[in-house]
């Protein structure tokens, strides 16, 4: 029997930053509208149907394209990303989108945008 906590629906996230990550090295800050629908806002951004959400840590998430297109470029730096953090041997085919995560509207503070970055330029250094 079912308690009524676990009929509630699950919060979507909602976010009003995002980092994209291209295949060629190059890092975005892309501003959203608050209040946005993430699913909705990522699909559209990543011009993908069903983007896979994939939990990088308790604060951050990483959107990547799940639909088994590889016509796109691989992408390394998400591939690197994700071993980093904790996250399986995959192949991430066009950009990935790096979002603030939980209910709450956030951003991407400095802290993040800079320790990513940091993340980023040492994958690319091992490259």
């Amino acid at each position: 029997m079912s308690s009524a906590r676990d009929a509630r629906p699950r919060r979507r996230p909602v976010y009003r930053a995002v980092l994209a990550v291209r295949p060629d090295g190059f890092v975005t800050d892309v501003e959203l509208t608050p209040g946005t629908d993430a699913a909705a806002t990522v699909a559209g951004l990543l011009d993908c149907l069903q983007p896979v959400r994939l939990r990088l840590t308790r604060e951050l998430d990483m959107w990547a394209i799940d639909d088994r297109t590889h016509s796109l470029p691989f992408n390394l730096l998400a591939a690197g990303l994700g071993l980093r953090h904790g996250l399986g041997p995959r192949c991430y085919h066009g950009t990935v989108l790096i979002c603030a995560a939980g209910p709450a509207p956030a951003g991407l503070g400095i802290d993040h945008v800079r320790a990513l970055i940091a993340q980023i330029a040492d994958i690319a250094e091992e490259l």
